[in-house]
């Protein structure tokens, strides 16, 4: 299993498995990555309720470039976007006590 902190590598078919404090494991298979114009106002659209189940990740990507902002000291010029489907759900069964 391939694991990443670059959401720009995943590419459709890449697996993403979520693990719960319970235990509970969800699988999601990547469906879509594409980078966004922030300023662009149908980018929203990724936030849209969905007729299914899926995880959408949001990270910055393209360029960095410096502003006057003084927590961050600059912005990057895209938004890379992950979507996912969920494919499998694994329960851990509970113990008793």
């Amino acid at each position: 299993m391939r694991c990443s902190n670059d959401l720009q590598s995943l590419q459709p078919g890449d697996p993403i498995r979520l693990v719960g404090t319970d235990g509970d494991e969800l699988t999601y298979v990547v469906s879509a990555n594409f980078a966004v114009d922030p300023n662009d106002p149908d980018s929203l659209q990724v936030m849209q309720p969905t007729d299914s189940d899926v995880i959408t990740l949001i990270t910055c990507g393209g360029t960095f470039f410096e502003t006057d902002d003084p927590v961050s000291g600059g912005d990057y010029s895209l938004r890379v976007i992950v979507r996912a489907d969920l494919t499998e759900v694994k329960s851990t069964p509970a113990t008793g006590g």
